[in-house]
């Protein structure tokens, strides 16, 4: 009974540590961020834009890391939540072309997709994620020949059976369950970039379980690997979801409004200020909620509220937001920021009706939100009758 105590014990302090460690890690990484994001809209010659590109490319291979343990922590704690609709298979393919296509040409291969009419039900930004892991997986373990996307029917028609093929080097029987471990990765002891960081697969294998679709390994040193997931198959439906796309950028005229930004960290401030005056926005800024009011006091009447979510000991950007709103007499559109990963945040800012976006926040997905939340404003806001 002690060692098991001593043991959870150890594993809690280690939980902590991680946690603590992946926010201090993100605040900096998501300035970076920001601020490459504003150093490529700027003119540049040929050569500097060469640089720009190799640091965009670094950043994201930070980002990427950091969004990968992020999905584990959330698979985890329980902290996903699915959302089960029924919708034709064909969308999230074409979103794969659309996605991995370009990663296939780079490398001289081939990636076919092979077109299906089949509707299933499941969660589909999960079910695109497992997707997107496996078919990347599969083209950056592939150095020749190509990947297949298809699906088949099973189980007497009731499962879809989506399956994606590659002719790689194969996995030998032996590290056919290692490769699901966390940052396993056969024939990658130097641990190149340019393999991934070994967590692709543990993701896919936590949010099959968490989805209950069988997840199935077939492979073959020297001829290749299939990777299976069974879905249910659906008769075809009115309640079609499309799969949200938030790293898409938007169309490139401005956002005319007026945000107010509270961050106390200098430099992250400044790196998200830039970035919102170079897509059109007027921008005030505050460190802490005494400094918001204050503006507010003044006569500012913001069209958004982007707040981070540690801001001082005794109050978080729930609770800033809350009061800014009581003050403006107004739900104005806001949103929280955070380097914090801890489920009980994910659920406080759900029952705040608040958008959590995660540090590093990709550029391209803060644009979009701050679009919708415009666009929802509008609506909300549209023409009454006399």
């Amino acid at each position: 009974m002690k060692k098991k105590e001593e043991a959870e014990l150890a594993t809690q302090a280690k939980s902590r540590f991680l946690a603590a460690a992946s926010h201090d890690l993100r605040q900096p990484v998501h300035a970076l961020g920001m601020f490459i994001a504003r150093l490529a809209q700027l003119s540049h010659d040929e050569q500097t834009r060469q640089l720009v590109g190799n640091l965009q490319a670094s950043v994201n291979a930070m980002q990427n890391l950091l969004d990968g343990l992020l999905d584990i922590s959330r698979l985890e704690a329980k902290a996903v939540q699915i959302h089960f609709k029924k919708f034709p298979l064909m969308e999230l393919f074409e979103r794969l072309g659309h996605d991995l296509v370009p990663l296939a040409q780079d490398k001289g291969l081939q990636l076919r997709i092979r077109p299906c009419s089949v509707w299933v039900r499941s969660d589909p930004a999960l079910l695109y994620r497992i997707l997107l892991n496996l078919v990347g997986n599969a083209l950056r373990y592939t150095e020749k020949g190509g990947v297949l996307v298809a699906c088949r029917l099973v189980g007497s028609g009731s499962q879809a059976s989506i399956e994606v093929w590659d002719s790689g080097l194969g996995i030998a029987p032996e590290h056919q369950e290692d490769v699901f471990k966390e940052f396993y990765q056969v024939d990658n002891p130097a641990r190149q970039r340019s393999l991934g960081m070994g967590l692709g697969l543990s993701i896919v294998r936590r949010s099959c379980q968490l989805l209950t679709h069988p997840l199935e390994l077939s492979s073959r040193l020297a001829v290749g690997t299939r990777f299976s997931v069974k879905v249910p198959r659906v008769t075809p439906g009115p309640d079609q979801a499309l799969v949200a796309v938030a790293d898409v950028p938007e169309k490139p005229e401005g956002l005319l409004a007026t945000v107010l930004v509270i961050e106390d960290d200098d430099m992250v401030r400044q790196a998200l200020v830039g970035l919102l005056q170079s897509w059109g926005m007027t921008v005030a800024e505050a460190s802490d909620l005494q400094s918001a009011q204050g503006l507010i006091e003044q006569g500012l009447v913001p069209g958004l509220i982007i707040s981070d979510y540690r801001l001082n000991e005794t109050l978080n950007g729930i609770l800033v937001v809350a009061r800014l709103r009581q003050q403006l007499a107004c739900a104005v559109p806001a949103c929280l920021i955070s380097g914090d990963i801890d489920p009980a945040l994910i659920q406080a800012a759900q029952q705040a009706q608040l958008t959590l976006l995660h540090k590093p926040v990709r550029p391209a997905k803060l644009r979009n939100l701050l679009r919708h939340l415009l666009a929802d404003q509008r609506d909300s806001d549209g023409p009454t009758g006399s």
